[in-house]
C-alpha cells in the first residue's frame, strides 16, 4: 500500500512513463518494473507465467521500428533485449 504523502508523486511519475504506441496509452516493462521495484525480467517471467490473468491485448511486444522510435523520443540509448514489453 502507498502511504498516502507518496500517491501524489506516484501519480507523477506514472504520468512521465506513459508513452503511446498504436494509439494506445502504455507502459513500457522496464518502467513498469521500475514502479514495482523489481528487475524487468523477473515483472517478464511473472507475467509469462500468469498470461490467462491479462486480457489479450494487454501486453504486446514493440516492433523493432517502434522501439527504435521510442528511444529516440525518449533519449534511451542503447538496445535492450525484450524491450518494451
Amino acid at each position: 500500500m502507498v502511504p498516502e504523502a507518496s500517491k501524489g508523486q506516484l501519480r507523477l511519475s506514472v504520468d512521465t512513463v506513459i508513452c503511446v504506441v498504436r494509439g494506445e496509452r502504455v507502459i513500457l516493462d522496464s518502467d513498469l518494473a521500475f514502479i514495482y521495484g523489481v528487475p524487468t525480467g523477473a515483472l517478464n517471467r511473472a507475467v509469462k507465467r500468469n498470461e490467462d490473468r491479462f486480457p489479450e491485448d494487454f501486453v504486446f511486444q514493440l516492433t523493432p521500428e517502434e522501439a527504435a522510435a521510442l528511444r529516440c523520443q525518449s533519449g534511451i540509448s542503447k538496445t535492450r533485449a525484450n524491450a518494451g514489453r
